[in-house]
């Protein structure tokens, strides 16, 4: 083929050469090319979709709704609408470890504790594997 801008050289190579690692490489990083667009238009997608939440209130009961909205909350909705991927996992509050939060729980719900209240935590979100830390100023586990 003809050499130039927005031509390819095809040809044949032995398997094993040089020219042959760089036409796999090259195909590589042409397959790879529009899932980084389309990777970066999907955040800027979750990106526009939090923003639409900015001056809500926060909800301090851990509700589903849009009318306020908790942290993790707002990341997971933010991602799963923008970006069509749901980050953390969604958990009972019945079954989260709160050892030793029992009285502080009941004083925010003034009443019994919706056990059955689906929620995701931000424990949950930093559990997901998809994610990583850019910035923290929580002090570490030991």
């Amino acid at each position: 083929g003809r050499a130039g801008r927005g031509a390819a050289v095809m040809g044949r190579t032995e398997e094993g050469s040089p020219l042959a690692a760089l036409r796999e490489r090259w195909v590589a990083l042409r397959e790879s090319e529009p899932r980084m667009r389309i990777r970066d238009a999907a955040k800027a997608r979750a990106v526009e979709e939090a923003k639409r939440h900015l001056g809500k209130p926060y909800d301090a009961l851990f509700g589903w709704g849009d009318e306020a909205m908790y942290c993790s909350e707002l990341v997971r909705k933010a991602y799963a609408t923008g970006a069509g991927v749901e980050y953390g996992k969604m958990e009972r509050l019945g079954d989260l470890d709160v050892a030793g939060l029992q009285r502080e729980i009941a004083e925010r719900y003034r009443g019994p504790v919706p056990v059955d209240l689906e929620l995701v935590t931000p424990a949950s979100l930093a559990a997901d594997a998809r994610l990583a830390v850019v910035y923290s100023n929580f002090p570490r586990a030991p």
